[in-house]
């Protein structure tokens, strides 16, 4: 397998990246924790913890496509394939992408 390096990741997540920067570090942060000025306003989880990592994927795909509780709905901004992207993403937090 080849990979080409973009911002430390390999090019199959860059996108995945870019995408999580584009649409969730406003309020999620580039970690996940939440710590940021939206996210505090706004009480949100930490997607690396166990709450929202022992969450299935079909789950996760559901918050991010319908929204739940403060997180609106993505269902139109995003395709599946971006949302499915999310996901895997959101699964490497915690090994500190």
């Amino acid at each position: 397998m080849i990979f080409a390096i973009a911002a430390g990741l390999p090019l199959a997540a860059a996108p995945a990246a870019d995408l999580y920067k584009t649409k969730c570090t406003m309020c999620h942060g580039t970690d996940g924790s939440g710590n940021t000025p939206m996210g505090k306003k706004l009480g949100l989880r930490d997607l690396r913890a166990q709450t929202t990592q022992g969450q299935s994927d079909p789950q996760l795909l559901a918050v991010i496509e319908n929204g739940k509780d403060k997180m609106p709905s993505q269902k139109g901004r995003l395709s599946k394939d971006e949302v499915k992207q999310l996901v895997t993403f959101v699964r490497g937090l915690p090994k500190g992408r």
